[in-house]
């Protein structure tokens, strides 16, 4: 698995962000999973920084990127050890199950629900998320384990 920076401009990359539930922001910034072939796995995409925290949107199309020391783990040391964020939100569409299941597995808790935020009846849920929380946040020597 290869890491790369996404980069709105790259075409391989924009084309994956365009079926992703967010838009290209003056500070949307993030890291792409690709295989040896140069197929996208997963993409996760900041934006929305503030001075505490960041929004962020996961895209996984092959779950080989979600075992230690992949994607969520290089996210997590750019947002929490790079861009010095101490929370991160995801707002997720009540009914996606499988969204949720991940973002809950990944660490991430419930914190509230936008009503009818999507649109009428279909709730937007916000979780956040610290370092502490990360179940895919590891130091050097962890990840050496």
């Amino acid at each position: 698995m290869i890491f790369e920076p996404f980069v709105a401009t790259h075409p391989r990359h924009a084309e994956y962000f365009q079926d992703m539930p967010c838009q290209v922001c003056a500070d949307t910034r993030g890291i792409m999973a690709v295989d040896k072939n140069l197929c996208t796995m997963g993409a996760i995409i900041f934006d929305n920084f503030l001075p505490n925290s960041a929004q962020c949107t996961i895209e996984i199309t092959n779950p080989m990127c979600l075992r230690k020391g992949g994607l969520i783990t290089e996210a997590a040391k750019y947002i929490y050890d790079v861009a010095k964020r101490t929370y991160v939100y995801v707002l997720v569409r009540e009914t996606n199950e499988k969204a949720l299941n991940l973002d809950y597995k990944i660490g991430f808790e419930y914190k509230c629900n936008l009503e009818d935020a999507f649109e009428v009846n279909e709730d937007i849920i916000v979780l956040s998320m610290t370092k502490e929380q990360c179940n895919h946040y590891y130091t050097e020597l962890e990840r050496a384990a």
